[in-house]
């Protein structure tokens, strides 16, 4: 299974979870696989762009991004999915037992 493929089934499978679902409403597809993709780059899967955080050109300084600060404002992003998949969330209510 190609690594896309199970960072994608992860993200649906955690929306399902997440909204007590067991369908993916067509609203909830785009943001399945923007989760796909953000954990794709936060597991350095898919390459960031450049590790050069700023270049100046007035007595040359060249500036490097550090790699914890951003693989921790990679994992950011779940914070702003969980306001986004509330509005699809739904209640778990307990079914009556079988009665025998």
């Amino acid at each position: 299974m190609a690594e896309a493929e199970l960072h994608a089934r992860r993200a649906v499978n955690g929306i399902l979870i997440y909204c007590c679902r067991d369908d993916l409403p067509r609203q909830l597809e785009s943001i399945a696989a923007q989760i796909a993709e953000d954990t794709l780059r936060a597991g350095q899967v898919v390459p960031v762009d450049d590790k050069v955080a700023s270049v100046s050109r007035g007595d040359t300084s060249i500036s490097y991004k550090n790699g914890t600060t951003e693989y921790l404002k990679s994992t950011e992003f779940l914070r702003d999915y969980l306001s986004m998949l509330q509005r699809f969330r739904r209640m778990k209510i307990p079914r009556p037992a079988e009665r025998a």
